[in-house]
């Protein structure tokens, strides 16, 4: 299998994180797993990966810059699946609140991987990030320690360091109600752009969009919602391959222009 280029997974001991790098490196991909419990990663993961040679374990933590230098050092892209598992605290007392994780994190990732020249970033947000009136967000955000808030800033912190990196490209994937499945393939997904839809979907499809991504050109700066196809929607003429599922979305600048017209 030719070489495809490293990914570096943030996260990579998260439920999401660990199937995005079993899914790249099934794919090809040279893979440097990145999370604050190393050992615990290889312990999840070495025996499970196709070929261990292709995957490295590091230590990060996501607002250190030092670190993140050379976690990220010849990476062709990183993914940020990192997600705090603190809700609410008193300000100073963990690093693993939303704030800390979701909005700063991230933000420290994409700015990091611009100086290290990483060319793309595959950011995993959350749906209705941008619907504040909807039940997942009011839950979410009440409940998590304004998680769907401060998802959303990393958002646009990743978008603003694109702008002045623009050498460096993003896109935000944005599922919906994430559950332990095994992957049920591009006819059992629906993807959206507008942040209409937020249905159960699986971890392990979930990566395999990640992955389809860094092969669909019309990904770049884009961003997306994924969620899983209703039973009772028509079964006709879907697509095939995750790659095909992602044909029609819009980078966000030409998503936005189409809006303004209508």
């Amino acid at each position: 299998m030719s070489d495809k280029g490293l990914v570096v997974v943030i996260g990579a001991t998260g439920p999401l994180g660990k199937e995005c790098v079993l899914a790249l490196e099934s794919q090809g991909y040279r893979v440097r797993a990145a999370s604050r419990r190393v050992e615990v990663a290889r312990e999840l993961l070495l025996n499970k990966v196709k070929n261990p040679s292709r995957v490295d374990f590091v230590h990060v933590d996501v607002l250190e810059n030092s670190v993140l230098s050379s976690v990220l050092k010849d990476a062709y892209a990183v993914f940020f699946c990192a997600s705090a598992s603190a809700g609410w605290r008193f300000p100073g007392t963990s690093k693993n609140t939303p704030k800390q994780v979701d909005y700063l994190g991230a933000i420290r990732v994409a700015e990091a991987a611009a100086q290290a020249k990483v060319k793309r970033l595959v950011l995993v947000s959350s749906a209705m990030v941008t619907n504040r009136t909807s039940f997942p967000y009011l839950f979410l955000n009440s409940s998590f320690g304004r998680i769907m808030h401060w998802k959303r800033q990393g958002e646009l912190g990743v978008i603003e360091t694109h702008e002045k990196n623009p050498e460096m490209a993003y896109t935000i994937v944005r599922p919906g109600h994430l559950i332990n499945e095994a992957a049920k393939g591009a006819k059992s997904i629906v993807v959206d752009q507008g942040d209409r839809i937020s249905w159960r979907v699986s971890r392990a499809d979930v990566a395999q969009i990640c992955c389809a991504c860094l092969q669909v050109e019309n990904t770049v700066n884009a961003t997306f919602e994924v969620a899983g196809r209703k039973q009772t929607e028509s079964q006709s003429n879907l697509p095939e391959t995750y790659e095909a599922l992602l044909s029609n979305i819009k980078p966000d600048k030409k998503l936005s222009a189409t809006q303004g017209q209508s």
